[in-house]
């Protein structure tokens, strides 16, 4: 499944709408959903702002595949790219109280696995989920 949204931030909801309907179809529990949800939805949401610094010509791509137990998700912008290993640690004290900074810590801590590819076309960001046995 795979949706592709200008990068205007309203357009982020459909984003959203667009998870809860592949997880129901594909019969995920509300607890793996939930939690889908805010780790998507935060690289979507860097992918807008920061990869594609809202730039409403340019594109965000999710595609989400189930295989087995195993959910991948891959987000794909059209920006420059950044260094992962350059962002500030939220839990440090000096960031506690930012309003922002936490959606990558977020999205290493909800799935399995977090990678990052970078290239002249963009940036893609390739997360897998252990869906729940039995959801």
């Amino acid at each position: 499944m795979e949706l592709t949204i200008f990068s205007d931030p309203a357009n982020v909801r459909n984003i959203e709408d667009f998870i809860i309907e592949t997880c129901e179809g594909w019969n995920l529990n509300e607890d793996d959903i939930n939690a889908l949800m805010i780790a998507v939805t935060e690289a979507a949401n860097n992918a807008v702002f920061h990869g594609n610094r809202s730039d409403p010509a340019k594109k965000v791509t999710v595609s989400m595949d189930l295989d087995g137990s195993l959910l991948k998700v891959s987000v794909r912008d059209q920006g420059a790219g950044f260094d992962p290993h350059k962002i500030p640690d939220p839990l440090a004290e000096e960031n506690l109280l930012k309003t922002s900074g936490r959606g990558v810590f977020l999205m290493r801590n909800i799935m399995k696995d977090v990678q990052y590819a970078f290239s002249p076309e963009g940036t893609t960001v390739s997360m897998t989920f252990d869906v729940t046995p039995g959801s």
